[in-house]
């Protein structure tokens, strides 16, 4: 018994150590549209990613063709905006090492119009397997696009048809 008392007073401080330590959680709430409700950036509060279908097109091809589609986009859906731009990853490879480059602009199928100020000039080489191809942006196309519903597609010509033009991921970015 007297071993016991013995260690009666390491076993307290180990008891009342363990005692003291409190876990610490947070929550995070995630909605369907992806808002997240604590510990947002509040730089997106005001924007919105529309992504292009189909995209991905490789062409050497100096006349346009299509490389995405956006169908029934409606901009008066989005009210307050201040701009509309449009985004486009890719790059430029030539097969003989020359330089290119290509162009990708969006087309309203309804209308049957180049949706003014859309066109980006990609110049950008292939890749390395490290490296991301980086994001071109369009001017502010807000006035361009009609304020009914259109289906947009992106279309991309190589400057040259040595010049291979691989168009990567492409959205529209709503800003208010």
């Amino acid at each position: 018994m007297s071993k016991f008392l013995h260690c009666l007073p390491i076993l307290t401080v180990i008891i009342c150590s363990f005692t003291r330590c409190t876990k610490k959680t947070s929550t995070i709430i995630i909605y369907r549209d992806t808002t997240v409700v604590e510990y947002k950036d509040t730089t997106f509060d005001n924007q919105t990613y529309l992504d292009f279908l189909d995209i991905g097109t490789n062409t050497t091809s100096t006349t346009p063709v299509i490389a995405g589609e956006l169908p029934l986009f409606d901009r008066s859906k989005y009210q307050g905006l201040d701009s509309i731009l449009f985004v486009c990853s890719g790059y430029n490879y030539s097969p003989s090492g020359g330089n290119g480059s290509f162009v990708a602009e969006l087309y309203d199928v309804t209308d049957d119009l180049v949706i003014g100020g859309s066109a980006i000039t990609i110049s950008a080489p292939a890749p390395t397997t490290a490296q991301y191809t980086p994001y071109y942006l369009s001017a502010n196309i807000l006035d361009s696009i009609p304020a009914k519903p259109i289906d947009l597609e992106i279309l991309i010509a190589s400057s040259s048809s040595t010049n291979n033009a691989v168009s990567g991921n492409a959205f529209l970015l709503l800003s208010r």
